[in-house]
């Protein structure tokens, strides 16, 4: 043991002094930090457009619209061809009259199809636009439900009246879905609509993501996600740990609702969605850079020194093969988490120059309980989930190392499967169908830190899911995270026994 670690030391030296190692080092902390500093920069330009051009309830413009809006009706009305026309131009024009002339300003390019409200939505700007459409639905169906519901949505912006808003709500929602209000889709609704009331969410569209109104209709789109067994987003059917994962969306969101951790109303949705993301991102960054080191170090440890014949300085030493391989391997694994933790420190202190306080905690369901992960704790972990990754990197180099004795083969196929892996498995589920794609390695490398940690953003009704993933996204069968524990652990096994074989028996 003793003569393991002196060997593995002496290894572990030689490694740290090497060029390439200061190069992947520097190179880690720059591209972290700079990319931390590009994207910070660039999504504060973004918000910064949005606030620039953002329509604001008292906009002049805005005001302007509305008036010339107003005016048009008039002439509708006065060049109606039927009484029918004419009644629909009539109550447009009184329903946006009466909220102009309350300051609720609502500007309809054409009705009620192009609305501008300000920014963030307020509920009477949208009650104005539920009161129109109810009256002239009513005229057209001549329902008087429509026509009380249209009054209500009306009394309700004109009288800053919340709680009337969510009456009439919720009673025109009942009424389009042409089901009874026992109805567990309706009472989904209700449920969502009584949040708002109960939290007080009268913007019902602000611009950030992980607002009030963002966090309540998850909650809502979860619910109907597991009343329908489909995901609202994708039509897809629920698998068992989608059901888990909304169970937990909906505890998660509940809990934000309760302890008031919500995103500012002002915030661009850019930013907000982006900084759920700057920690994976920055860490995933990160460990691609270590992994082309690690492929570098295990691809021409063996290889480079049979070539060059400094292997047999220590072949011929009074010392077993195993324990030279063994302590190579040791010596680029310590090598390895070093760097993790080099990764993790980099991260850490990017994510705290540039986006403090706006970075969001971890928000996990343990044992029923919703847990919250500090952000810093957070990246620890991700970073810690990564090590396993860097592992089966270091053993498949060596691996190649010792079976074509050739560094460039080696380091070459280590850094191609590990830039173009995942896209191989993607390519392949286009083309294929079945059980063996979960047998295919390079999605399981980087699945222990997302099947601990699922990426928040992956909600039903959250706004980062409305950039969607479309029917057509590749079927790769889902795992389960002790599947791709105890996976890794046999590849790496099998890996590591047929390096260790042909190093030890292989003439040198």
């Amino acid at each position: 043991m003793n003569r393991i670690f002196k060997l593995t030391l002496n290894e572990f030296l030689r490694n740290i002094k090497k060029v390439s190692t200061f190069v992947i080092i520097i190179l880690t902390a720059l591209v972290i930090f700079g990319f931390g500093a590009i994207v910070q920069n660039a999504t504060n330009n973004r918000a910064q457009f949005r606030l620039d051009n953002a329509i604001a309830g008292t906009n002049p413009d805005n005001q302007s619209a509305m008036s010339q809006q107003l005016t048009y009706l008039q002439n509708q009305i006065s060049q109606a061809v039927s009484d029918a026309d004419k009644a629909i131009a009539q109550s447009q024009y009184d329903i946006l009259n009466a909220a102009y002339q309350k300051g609720i300003y609502v500007a309809i390019a054409s009705i009620p199809t192009s609305v501008q409200f300000s920014d963030p939505v307020t509920y009477q700007e949208v009650a104005v636009l539920n009161a129109i459409n109810s009256k002239v639905a009513s005229l057209s169906s001549k329902s008087t439900d429509l026509d009380t519901i249209s009054g209500q949505y009306l009394d309700s912006a004109l009288n800053s009246n919340f709680n009337e808003f969510i009456t009439a709500d919720n009673a025109s929602f009942v009424y389009n879905s042409g089901l009874p209000e026992s109805d567990p889709t309706n009472q989904a609704y209700i449920y969502a609509n009584s949040l708002r009331l109960q939290y007080d969410v009268t913007n019902l569209d602000a611009p950030g993501s992980g607002t009030k109104n963002d966090l309540v209709s998850d909650i809502y789109n979860n619910k109907v996600g597991l009343i329908q067994g489909i995901n609202p987003a994708t039509s897809a059917v629920l698998t068992d740990t989608d059901i888990a994962n909304a169970n937990d969306n909906i505890l998660i969101d509940t809990y934000k609702l309760d302890h008031n951790i919500v995103a500012s109303e002002n915030i661009d949705v850019t930013i907000a969605a982006l900084n759920s993301q700057i920690p994976p991102n920055l860490v995933g960054l990160g460990i691609s850079i270590v992994s082309i080191l690690m492929a570098i170090l295990a691809g021409s440890t063996i290889a480079q020194e049979i070539a060059t014949g400094a292997i047999k300085s220590l072949i011929i030493a009074p010392v077993k093969r195993w324990k030279i391989f063994l302590s190579k391997f040791l010596a680029i694994t310590v090598l390895a988490i070093l760097l993790d933790l080099l990764v993790y420190l980099v991260s850490a202190v990017t994510s705290l120059v540039f986006y403090g306080n706006s970075l969001e905690s971890y928000f996990k369901v343990i044992g029923g309980q919703v847990a919250v992960i500090q952000p810093l704790l957070y990246i620890f972990y991700l970073t810690l989930l990564r090590i396993p990754e860097l592992i089966i990197f270091i053993i498949l180099a060596m691996m190649l190392s010792t079976l074509t004795r050739n560094t460039a083969i080696s380091i070459s196929i280590v850094v191609a499967l590990g830039l173009i892996g995942n896209t191989v498995v993607t390519v392949l589920a286009n083309f294929f169908k079945g059980e063996w794609l979960k047998f295919m390695p390079f999605q399981h490398f980087s699945d222990l830190a997302s099947k601990i940690f699922p990426t928040p953003a992956f909600t039903f009704g959250s706004r980062a899911l409305r950039v969607m993933v479309n029917n057509t996204t590749p079927s790769i069968p889902v795992t389960s995270l002790t599947f791709s524990i105890v996976y890794l652990i046999v590849v790496f096994v099998l890996m590591y026994y047929t390096a260790h074989e042909s190093f030890v028996k292989k003439d040198i």
